[in-house]
């Protein structure tokens, strides 16, 4: 059996109870969310003590992070502020080395902007007036120089696919040309299972464009492609694996045939009224009955065994 991960938000209410909950639940491995991502932007310095309950809450209980959601973008559509869009990248790879998590994601293609609930439509118009070839020519410097950087402290550096209106993030063929031009052992890709299923596309499809790359994973569930109307805050629901429409055993499949081996991270899974501890454990034992069918599927179709693996 794989072994799971959940998110827990450090800037939120209840951390003790809920890593107590997981320990219950016999799940040692955490991600975290990103900090107070609104507030992000006009912060000069991180918020220290919140890091230091987080690493306090977590050493007694001998827990391992092992993915930080990041904040922050990449480029400063005002060319003056490009600086200090870095330092706030660099701070985000701090945070993670703090945790000694391997993997710090960031949103792909993400300007280095103010939070709105429109943030979506606001980056596709960023980078619409600077230009694509301009936007990723800088995007692509930054990107290169937060790889080296985060390199010096033993970071992964992996970029998310968002969702529905951002134009130029929404899919990992999108992403692709990106990895060509910043050849960086450290940089890899994070699967959103949430975010591609809202823009329309099949997961586990996806998931196999990643052979040969770093993986690491998001994994909630949905309703699917949403109206053109709406954006990715209004379905993005985060809803425990298969509640949503989300081919699970498909996406099993495709982590199996990429010969992915680190931990399947789930981030955010709940239902209405839900409290931590019922969507866990009903995440929990859904992936492992969904493990079982995949995996009993993958022996009858002769799926190919490999004889060594490395983890991500």
């Amino acid at each position: 059996m794989s072994d799971l991960a959940f998110f827990i938000n450090p800037f939120g209410d209840g951390v003790a109870p809920n890593l107590d909950t997981l320990l219950e639940l016999e799940i040692v491995r955490v991600g975290t969310n990103e900090l107070d991502a609104v507030e992000y932007y006009d912060r000069e310095q991180p918020n220290q003590p919140v890091i230091d309950a987080f690493t306090r809450e977590l050493r007694q209980r001998d827990m391992t992070v092992v993915t930080v959601h990041g904040v922050g973008g990449f480029v400063a559509p005002e060319r003056s502020l490009q600086g200090r869009a870095m330092e706030h990248l660099k701070r985000e790879v701090d945070r993670a080395a703090t945790w000694e998590s391997p993997c710090l994601v960031f949103h792909y293609r993400q300007p280095f902007m103010p939070w709105t609930k429109s943030e979506m439509a606001d980056w596709t118009t960023a980078i619409m007036r600077m230009g694509v070839d301009t936007f990723d020519s800088r995007y692509h410097e930054a990107l290169a120089q937060l790889c080296e950087y985060a390199a010096t402290q033993n970071v992964g550096v992996y970029l998310e696919a968002m969702g529905p209106p951002f134009s130029y993030g929404q899919s990992l063929t999108q992403m692709l040309s990106t990895f060509e031009t910043v050849k960086h052992e450290n940089l890899g890709i994070c699967v959103d299972t949430g975010h591609l299923h809202l823009s329309g596309h099949h997961p586990a499809t996806q998931i196999r464009m990643t052979r040969g790359l770093p993986l690491t994973l998001h994994l909630n569930d949905n309703l699917g492609p949403i109206p053109p109307n709406f954006d990715i805050y209004d379905s993005d629901l985060h809803l425990v694996p298969g509640l949503g429409t989300v081919d699970w055993v498909q996406v099993l499949l495709a982590l199996r045939e990429v010969v992915y081996k680190g931990p399947h991270i789930f981030e955010g899974p709940g239902y209405p009224g839900s409290t931590f501890k019922d969507a866990t454990a009903m995440t929990i034992q859904f992936w492992r009955v969904i493990e079982e069918v995949a995996e009993g599927l993958a022996l009858r179709w002769c799926w190919p065994q490999p004889d060594s693996v490395t983890k991500t």
